[in-house]
C-alpha cells in the first residue's frame, strides 16, 4: 500500500485551466497545444535521426547491386536534398507557428479556435513530411533497415505509430479551412 500523500494547493493545477499562475505565456496555451509542442519536438527529431542516419550510410558506401553507391546516384541525391528542405520547412513553419502563439499570448491575445487550429494543423502537417523522410530514409537503407538492431528501422516505425495519435489526425487540415474561411 502506498503511503499518504499531501501537496500543497499551490502546487497543483488543473490540467485545462488556461489561468497562468506560474511561468511565463506559452503556459496559457493550454494543455492541447502543450501536448502538440512535445509532439512536434519528437517528430522532428526523430526524422532528422532518419535523415543523419541515411546520410552515414550513403556516404559509408551503401551501394544497390546493378547502380553502384547510391550517394552518386543522381536520384538519391535529389530526393535527399527534397527531403532536407522539407525538413527543414517544417522545422521552421513549426518555430514560427508555436513562436507566433507565444507572442500573442505574452500580448494578452486568448487562445482561440483559429490559433489552435492552425498549432495542431502545424503539428499534422510536420508528421506528415517527418514520415515522408523516414519512408525515404527506409526505402534507401535497403537491408541495412531491415536488421535488428536499426536506427532507421526504429525511425521510421516510431514515426508511422506516432503518426496513428488522434493529435495528428489530417481532420486538422479542415480545421485549419474552416477557420480561414470564416466556417469555424
Amino acid at each position: 500500500m502506498t503511503p499518504e500523500q499531501v501537496i500543497e494547493t499551490g502546487r497543483t493545477f488543473f490540467m485545462f485551466d488556461p489561468q497562468v499562475r506560474t511561468g511565463g505565456a506559452i503556459y496559457r496555451m493550454g494543455a492541447l497545444a502543450l501536448a502538440g509542442l512535445g509532439h512536434a519536438g519528437w517528430g522532428l527529431g526523430v526524422a532528422q535521426r532518419a535523415l543523419d542516419e541515411i546520410e552515414k550510410l550513403a556516404s559509408g558506401g551503401r551501394a544497390r547491386l546493378s547502380s553502384g553507391a547510391i550517394r552518386d546516384l543522381a536520384v538519391f541525391q535529389r530526393e535527399f536534398g527534397e527531403k532536407a528542405m522539407a525538413l527543414r520547412s517544417v522545422r521552421l513553419l513549426v518555430h514560427d507557428v508555436f513562436g507566433g502563439l507565444v507572442d500573442r499570448l505574452a500580448q494578452g491575445e486568448p487562445m482561440s479556435k483559429q490559433l489552435n487550429a492552425d498549432v495542431m494543423g502545424s503539428v499534422a502537417y510536420m508528421t506528415q513530411v517527418a514520415q515522408d523522410v523516414a519512408l525515404f530514409a527506409y526505402q534507401w537503407a535497403g537491408s541495412n533497415g531491415l536488421r535488428n538492431p536499426s536506427v532507421v528501422q526504429r525511425c521510421f516505425r516510431d514515426l508511422f505509430t506516432g503518426g496513428q495519435h488522434l493529435y495528428v489526425d489530417r481532420k486538422s487540415y479542415e480545421d485549419v479551412a474552416k477557420e480561414r474561411l470564416g466556417l469555424g
